[in-house]
C-alpha cells in the first residue's frame, strides 16, 4: 500500500470504532480456526460495505465511480480491491496475535516449488495460467497436460484448472488425460 492509502484504513478503522495495529499488505488469504475466519469474514461484511458506500463516489446507476482525476485507482485508493482493505481492519481489529506469510498468495505463474506452497493467487496477468484467460477457454485446446511440470506453482495451477474443467466435461477434451 502507498502511505496515503494506509493512514486511510486506519483512519476509516478508526470511524468505524475499531483498532488497526498498524499491519498493512496482509493478502487475501487467511488462514486459521475455522469459527474466527467464519466470524472475522462475516464482520468482513459491513465493514466492506461501509467502505464501498462511503469511502467512494457512487454511480447514479448504482455501483462506485473511481475518481482517477484526483488519485483514485491502482495502486492509489482503489474500488477494485476493497474487500482486501476491508479484511486488513477486520484483522488488524480482532486478531493480537498474527503472522504474514510468503508461502500463500503465491501467484500462479511462480517458479516456485508447490512443497513451499500454502495457497495459490491465480491473477490475471501475463504467465502460464490467466483466470480470466480460462473463464474465455483459452486453454481448451492445450495438449499434453502430463508434460507440464505440476511440481511448480504455475504448472500445477495451470494443470489443475484445465484437468478440472475437462472433467467436468468443459473444453475440446471432455476425459481427464
Amino acid at each position: 500500500l502507498v502511505p496515503e492509502t494506509a493512514e486511510r484504513l486506519v483512519r476509516i478503522a478508526s470511524d468505524l470504532g475499531l483498532s488497526h495495529k498498524g499491519r498493512h499488505n496482509l493478502g487475501p488469504t487467511w488462514l486459521g480456526q475455522a469459527a474466527a475466519v467464519c466470524e472475522m469474514a462475516n464482520r468482513t461484511i459491513s465493514v466492506l460495505h461501509h467502505i464501498i458506500t462511503r469511502e467512494f463516489v457512487q454511480k447514479p446507476d448504482g455501483g462506485i465511480a473511481q475518481d482517477w482525476a484526483n488519485g483514485e485507482g491502482w495502486p492509489e485508493w482503489s474500488g477494485g480491491i476493497a474487500a482486501m482493505y476491508a479484511t486488513e481492519i477486520v484483522a488488524n481489529h480482532f486478531v493480537d496475535d498474527f503472522a504474514v506469510t510468503d508461502r500463500m498468495d503465491v501467484h500462479g505463474d511462480s517458479d516456485r516449488a508447490l512443497s513451499d506452497v500454502i495457497h495459490i493467487h491465480c491473477q490475471h496477468q501475463d504467465g502460464d495460467f490467466n483466470k480470466f484467460e480460462f473463464f474465455k477457454h483459452h486453454y481448451d485446446a492445450l495438449e499434453n497436460l502430463d508434460r507440464i511440470d505440476h511440481s511448480k506453482a504455475r504448472g500445477y495451477a495451470l494443470k489443475l484448472a484445465v484437468t478440472a474443467w475437462r472433467m467436468m466435461g468443459g473444453g475440446s477434451k471432455s476425459r481427464h488425460e
